[in-house]
C-alpha cells in the first residue's frame, strides 16, 4: 500500500483509540520500512511527510508527554522518540546529512542516529555528546548508485545498537531477538573519491560497538586499551562534515563568438561565467581578470546576473592596486565588498562580462586586439592579492582557499571547472577594438525569390550594408570603407558572360567596377572585386547611414536546357576587406555579423 493510501486511511479514521492504535502500529511500520528515496513520486513524498505529521501529532496526544527513554541505565521502547527519528528520516531531502553519535555512560554503549530530534532528545536523557567538536561523518539521505543502507538493530535485554551494512547479518539479528529499526542513510560499500572510511571498533568486555573516521582516535583507542576493542570491518565509507562551503567557476554552456567592439560604447559579451555555490551561500569578493594583448582601449568591464539590465559591479584596471597578479597581461579587478554576488547554495549564477570600450578621442585605437581571461593559480592570499577569484561562506564566515588540486572540495575556490581537480584557466575570444563598423547587411533586391531568370544585363545581387553610429569624433566621424568585396554567384542550367560582372553603389549606377578575379567553383563562379576604396564607386559608409551595392551581369541564356535554372547571389561578411577610416585608414578582415551567409534573391525559370 502507498503512502497516499496510508494518510488516507488514517486521516478517515475516526472510530475507537484501540482501532486508531492499530493503524498507528501499522503506519509506523510502513513509514520504518518504506524510506522516501530519489524513485519516490511527488505525491508518494507529500503524503509520507503528510503521514509522518498525522502519526507524531497522535502519539503525543495519546501519551500526553514523552515518556522516559532510560530504564535502569537501558533504552526503553519509546515510540514517540521513534516518530521524531522517523519524521527526520522522511522529511530529508536527499542531500547527505550528519551522523550524530552519543555515548550512553550507564549502560557503557555508544549510539548513532541521524535525526537531530532523537539525538536531543538522548542527550537530555543524560547520553554524552560525542560529535560537537569531533571528526564525524555524514551519509546521503536517500539511495542513489552504488550506495548501501546502513541498518539499525536494537538489542532490548542488553539496550546496545548495532549498525551494519550486510543485511544478512541484520535478519541474523533479528533471529536472536534484536529489533530491526530501519536504515540510517546510505553509504558507499568501497573507497570512493571523496569518501572518508568510517572504523569499526568493538569491545569484547561490555559487547559495545563504536564507530569513527578519526584514524588517531582509532589507533589511540586500539593502543591504549590492548585486548578489550578490537578492530572489525568497515562499516563503509561515508562523507566528510563541511564546515564551510566551496565555489566553482567555469565557462557557461553558451558559445561566444569573438567580436568586433565599437569604440566609445558598451560591447557585447566577451565571457559568460557560470558560479556554483556548494555546503553553503557563497559570497564573492574580489574578481581579477587578466585581459592580454592590447588593454589600452578598454574604460572598464561590467558584470551583468542574466535578465538585469544594470550591472552589479565593474571592473577596473585602477582597483587592482598593489595585489599581487599574474604577469603575461594586465589585470583588471572589480571589489565587492557589501555582497553584490551572493551566489546561493546549491544553485547557479551566470554572469554576463562586457567591455565598456574609449571612444578614439579617449585613447581607443582601430585594431587593437584583446582576450579576457581568468588565471588559474591556485594561489589565495586575501592579504596579498594573490588568486583571481577572492570568496567567503555566508553562513561559516570563513574565506575560501585556493585550490589544492586534489579530488576533494574542502572550502575552495575551483576555476575552471564544476568539480574537484586542478583550476583550468578560463579564456574568452579574440576581440578586435573599432571606431566605426557595420551592423547588418541584407537583401535589397525587389525581386521575390522565384522570379524568373532575366536575360541580357541584369542586376542580379542587392546587398544593403548599415553602419552603427558613434560617438569617435577625433579626426572627424569614423566610417566604414568598403575595399574588397567578393561574391559567388550560383548558376544552375544559365549562361553568363564571363567577363561581364560589375558593381556599383546603387545611388550611382553610372559608376562601375569590374571583377578583378573570378574563379570557377562546383556551383558557379566566386569573383573579387578588390581595391574597390580607390575605384570610382563611392564605398564610404557615413557612420549611422546605409549604402546599397548592386552586382551586374550580362546572363546570355536564361535556360540552357528544359530543367530548372537557377541565378543567386551570396555573400560571406566575415571576408570582406574594409578600412575602419578618419584622416586615416585602418585595414580590418570581415564584419562581425550573425549571418556566416547573407543571400540575395533566388532567381528560377
Amino acid at each position: 500500500m502507498s503512502a497516499v493510501l496510508w494518510h488516507q486511511r488514517l486521516s478517515l479514521n475516526n472510530k475507537t483509540t484501540s482501532r486508531k492504535w492499530d493503524m498507528y502500529k501499522k503506519c509506523v511500520q510502513y513509514i520504518d520500512f518504506k524510506p522516501i528515496t530519489p524513485r519516490s513520486s511527488f505525491l508518494e513524498r507529500k503524503h509520507m511527510s503528510q503521514l509522518v505529521s498525522l502519526v507524531a501529532a497522535y502519539v503525543h496526544g495519546f501519551f500526553g508527554s514523552v515518556p522516559a527513554r532510560r530504564r535502569n541505565g537501558r533504552r526503553s521502547d519509546a515510540v514517540p522518540a521513534m516518530i521524531e527519528r522517523l519524521e527526520a528520516r522522511a522529511l530529508l531531502s536527499g542531500t547527505s546529512i550528519e551522523m550524530h553519535r552519543a555515548y550512553n555512560p550507564n549502560a557503557d554503549f555508544h549510539f548513532l542516529t541521524t535525526s537531530q530530534a532523537e539525538y536531543n532528545f538522548v542527550i537530555a536523557a543524560g547520553y554524552l555528546d560525542e560529535s560537537a567538536g569531533n571528526n564525524g561523518f555524514c551519509v546521503s539521505a536517500t539511495f542513489g548508485g552504488a550506495l548501501v543502507g546502513i541498518g539499525r538493530v536494537y538489542n532490548p535485554n542488553s539496550g546496545a545498537h548495532y549498525y551494519t551494512s550486510n543485511f544478512s547479518e541484520i535478519e541474523s539479528l533479528v533471529g536472536f531477538g534484536w529489533r530491526e529499526e530501519g536504515t540510517e542513510g546510505w553509504i558507499y560499500p568501497t573507497q570512493e573519491p571523496g569518501a572518508v572510511e568510517i572504523f569499526h571498533l568493538y569491545n569484547v568486555k561490555t559487547g559495545d560497538h563504536f564507530y569513527t573516521v578519526n584514524a588517531t582516535s582509532k589507533d589511540a583507542i586500539l593502543d591504549a586499551f590492548p585486548g578489550r576493542w578490537q578492530q572489525h570491518g568497515s562499516l563503509g565509507w561515508g562523507f566528510p562534515i563541511v564546515n564551510q562551503g566551496d565555489l566553482f567557476v567555469s565557462m557557461d554552456a553558451t558559445p561566444l563568438r569573438s567580436r568586433q567592439l565599437l569604440g566609445g560604447a558598451l560591447g557585447d559579451e566577451v565571457l559568460r561565467l557560470e558560479l556554483r555555490a556548494q555546503n553553503e551561500p557563497i559570497d564573492v569578493t574580489d574578481l581579477h581578470f587578466l585581459v592580454t594583448g592590447e588593454s589600452a582601449s578598454i574604460d572598464r568591464l561590467e558584470l551583468y546576473k542574466i535578465g538585469e539590465i544594470s550591472p552589479f559591479a565593474t571592473v577596473t584596471f585602477g582597483a587592482t592596486g598593489f595585489d599581487n597578479v599574474p604577469s603575461g597581461g594586465s589585470t583588471m579587478t572589480a571589489r565587492m565588498q557589501n555582497q553584490q554576488l551572493v551566489i546561493p547554495e546549491g544553485q547557479v549564477q551566470i554572469i554576463s562580462v562586457r567591455p565598456r570600450l574609449k571612444s578614439d578621442e579617449q585613447g581607443a585605437v582601430s585594431g587593437h586586439q584583446f582576450q579576457v581571461t581568468i588565471d588559474p593559480s591556485s594561489e589565495l592570499d586575501n592579504a596579498s592579492g594573490d588568486g583571481a577569484i577572492h570568496a567567503r561562506g555566508v553562513t561559516s564566515s570563513n574565506n575560501l582557499s585556493g585550490n589544492d588540486g586534489d579530488s576533494l572540495a574542502e572550502g575552495e575556490v575551483f576555476i575552471g571547472r564544476d568539480a574537484p581537480g586542478p583550476n583550468v584557466g578560463i579564456v574568452g575570444q579574440t576581440e578586435t577594438v573599432v571606431l566605426s563598423k557595420i551592423t547588418s547587411i541584407i537583401n535589397a533586391n525587389p525581386d521575390a525569390d522565384g522570379t524568373n531568370v532575366p536575360t541580357g544585363i541584369s542586376a542580379i545581387g542587392q546587398f544593403k550594408f548599415t553602419a552603427a553610429t558613434n560617438t569617435n569624433s577625433l579626426n572627424g566621424l569614423n566610417k566604414v570603407v568598403i575595399d574588397e568585396l567578393p561574391l559567388d554567384v550560383n548558376i544552375v542550367n544559365a549562361a553568363l558572360e564571363w567577363t561581364a560582372y560589375y558593381v556599383y553603389n546603387k545611388a550611382d549606377p553610372t559608376s562601375k567596377f569590374g571583377a578583378s578575379s573570378g574563379t570557377v567553383t562546383a556551383t558557379g563562379v566566386h569573383l573579387v572585386f578588390a581595391g574597390l576604396s580607390t575605384s570610382i564607386v563611392d564605398t564610404q559608409i557615413p557612420m549611422g547611414a546605409t549604402s546599397t551595392f548592386v552586382l551586374q551581369a550580362n546572363i546570355t541564356n536564361s535556360k540552357v536546357s528544359t530543367s530548372q535554372s537557377t541565378v543567386q547571389v551570396t555573400l560571406d561578411p566575415s571576408i570582406i576587406g574594409w578600412f575602419d577610416a578618419d584622416i586615416t585608414r585602418t585595414p580590418i578582415t570581415g564584419f562581425e555579423l550573425s549571418e556566416t551567409v547573407v543571400k540575395s534573391t533566388s532567381y528560377q525559370s
